[in-house]
């Protein structure tokens, strides 16, 4: 589990959500790497449209910065 799939994660229990909630919102395909399978990570252009939705940023999803 990546540290990126943690903070996706976080934000998804702190807004009570499921992954088929996110991907209906953030409109994305559900994937693989939602199930936190090492080595599986989403393109640049999901975290965008995830940061998008869960009212956050590009740069704390992939990077953990403010």
């Amino acid at each position: 589990m990546t540290e990126m799939f943690k903070r996706i994660m976080k934000l998804k229990v702190q807004n009570n959500l499921e992954w088929e909630d996110i991907c209906k919102g953030a409109k994305i395909r559900m994937k693989s790497w939602m199930t936190g399978i090492p080595g599986q990570k989403p393109t640049d252009e999901e975290v965008h449209k995830l940061a998008d939705f869960l009212h956050s940023t590009f740069e704390w999803i992939k990077y953990g910065e403010k």
